[in-house]
C-alpha cells in the first residue's frame, strides 16, 4: 500500500467535513470531527546495525491531526472512519569509527472501528473502540558510513495492516462535542532486516471537536 492511498483516506475524510457543513441534509445519526494529536509517542526502536555498540538517540514524540467521520447506527455503538498524520520520529546514532547516521521517520494511519459507548452522565459518555486499518511509514535521512565518504542519502517506506484500540471520554453540547483519547496504534518496521523502517508501535493521546447531522 502506497502512500497516497493512505493520503486519499485523509481527502476523502475532509471531502465529508465540507459536504457536511455546506448541506442542509437531515443525518441525525452521523457525525464528523477533527482531531489535534497532543502527544504522539512513536515509540520507536531505531534499527540494528551490526558491529556497532553505540546506542541511538533522538526525539520519538510529536504532535499531529486527525480527521474521522462516523455513523452511530445503534445507542450505544457506531461505526468510524479515520485519518492520522502522526507527525516525525528522530534516531540519530554515532558509528563506531565517529561517523553519524540520522533517520527521521514520518507515520500516517488510517482505520475502520467499532465504537462501543455508555452515556454514564446527562451529555457525558465513555467510550471504547477497535479497529483494523493500515499504517504507512516513510524514513529518511543521511548516512556518513560511505566507501567514497560522501553522505549517503537513505529513502525507504513501508506500510502494514494491524488491529488498532482506543478508550475516550465525550461531552455534548447540542449538536457539538468534545473529546479526549488514548489509542494504541498497529505496529509498523522491521525487527530483524538492516532494511526497512524503524520498529514503532504509536501510541496517541488527543482531544477532539465536532459535530452530529
Amino acid at each position: 500500500m502506497k502512500k497516497n492511498i493512505i493520503k486519499k483516506i485523509g481527502l476523502g475524510i475532509s471531502a465529508c467535513l465540507i459536504a457536511g457543513s455546506a448541506q442542509a441534509v437531515e443525518l441525525k445519526n452521523f457525525y464528523v470531527g477533527a482531531s489535534y494529536l497532543a502527544d504522539v509517542d512513536h515509540d520507536g526502536r531505531a534499527r540494528t546495525l551490526p558491529g556497532n555498540n553505540a546506542a541511538f538517540t533522538g526525539d520519538q514524540k510529536d504532535q499531529g491531526y486527525g480527521l474521522f467521520i462516523g455513523y452511530q447506527f445503534h445507542k450505544n455503538f457506531g461505526l468510524e472512519l479515520s485519518y492520522k498524520d502522526l507527525g516525525e520520529a528522530q534516531n540519530n546514532t554515532v558509528y563506531n569509527d565517529g561517523k553519524t547516521l540520522r533517520l527521521t521517520d514520518e507515520r500516517q494511519h488510517g482505520s475502520l472501528d467499532l465504537v462501543a459507548n455508555a452515556e454514564i452522565a446527562k451529555d457525558f459518555k465513555v467510550f471504547a473502540k477497535v479497529g483494523y486499518g493500515a499504517i504507512y511509514a516513510e524514513q529518511t535521512g543521511v548516512d556518513n558510513l560511505t566507501e567514497n565518504r560522501v553522505p549517503g542519502k537513505i529513502g525507504e517506506s513501508e506500510s502494514e495492516f494491524g488491529v488498532n484500540y482506543g478508550l475516550g471520554a465525550q461531552y455534548n453540547f447540542g449538536k457539538l462535542f468534545v473529546r479526549a483519547e488514548y489509542e494504541q496504534l498497529p505496529e509498523i518496521g522491521s525487527r530483524t532486516k538492516l532494511t526497512g523502517t524503524a520498529l514503532a508501535e504509536p501510541k496517541v493521546y488527543s482531544i477532539s471537536i465536532g459535530t452530529s447531522f
